[in-house]
């Protein structure tokens, strides 16, 4: 597996290869082949000489046909897909919980007419 460091190669962590293929994570085998023949013509070398973007998205939905059409490589994905959403979420929801109790302590010492609030607490 290449790329990581900012190269422009593509691996299965850094762009979702659904996304990269246009399909829903519950598309069918056929369904994802079919998206990825219409992009293989359209990014493939032969037809964009000189453009190593588009060799590198060829590379990457060869990458991604490969993986979705296989059953087991897929539930591997997926798997990995999951683990990587729930990371995602709870960052997410820890970050919002810190910048909710920021601005908590922030307004504060605010008088309730600059806040938006009342002088009366709803608690």
């Amino acid at each position: 597996h290449a790329g990581g460091s900012g190269d422009g190669v593509y691996s299965d962590i850094e762009l979702d290869h659904y996304t990269l293929l246009g399909v829903s994570r519950d598309s069918s085998v056929k369904e994802i082949q079919d998206m990825f023949k219409r992009l293989a013509r359209q990014f493939h070398p032969d037809r964009n000489v000189g453009d190593p973007k588009a060799n590198q998205k060829f590379f990457a939905i060869n990458q991604a046909q490969q993986v979705l059409t296989d059953p087991v490589k897929r539930a591997e994905y997926d798997k990995k897909l999951r683990k990587m959403d729930k990371q995602k979420m709870s960052k997410k929801s820890s970050s919002m919980r810190e910048s909710s109790e920021f601005r908590r302590t922030q307004s504060a010492g605010e008088p309730p007419s600059m806040r938006g609030g009342s002088w009366h607490s709803s608690s």
